[in-house]
């Protein structure tokens, strides 16, 4: 297959501090997978991005949570391994890898995919129940306007009566 003539642009979407701040969740997972990158302005100067994390140089995966010890369980002795990063502290070169990677798949993107299906299916159940309950009190309003003004009785009302006709019931 042929190589494009030019390589595709990552789609990148700018965002306020302020704005970021509220959607951090949904901007982190949008990055995991659609590749999307986000900048980070402040007054409208770029000061950060939210990228996916193999597209940062020394994106290292983080380790497996260590499972939580019982609660009657002493508590275990540290290792005697070299102390892990500063936090704050800015990284050196890393070492140079042999080979250059190719695109990594995006992790973890079918707990996330089936994750955000539940939701759908779950959002489009409560629209249905509300749309339902919408259309029921709907109908108790007709009716107890066709009570009150039965047609032909107020010109106003029977104008209505023939403009929402196509989604009444009877």
């Amino acid at each position: 297959m042929a190589e494009p003539a030019a390589p595709i642009p990552r789609p990148r979407l700018e965002l306020s501090l302020l704005e970021a701040r509220t959607r951090f969740v949904q901007l982190a997972r949008l990055a995991n997978l659609t590749r999307q990158s986000t900048v980070i302005t402040d007054g409208g100067r770029p000061i950060a991005a939210i990228v996916p994390a193999d597209s940062v140089p020394d994106a290292a995966p983080a380790p497996a949570p260590a499972p939580a010890p019982a609660p009657d369980a002493a508590p275990a002795p540290a290792p005697d391994a070299a102390p892990g990063p500063v936090p704050g502290a800015v990284p050196g070169p890393g070492p140079v890898p042999d080979a250059v990677p190719g695109p990594a798949p995006v992790a973890g993107s079918g707990g996330s995919a089936a994750g955000w299906l539940r939701r759908i299916e779950t959002l489009r159940a409560d629209l249905h129940r509300q749309h339902r309950a919408l259309e029921v009190a709907l109908d108790e309003a007709w009716r107890e306007l066709d009570r009150v003004r039965p047609a032909g009785s107020d010109p106003g009302i029977d104008a209505l009566r023939l403009s929402h006709a196509d989604i009444r019931r009877r």
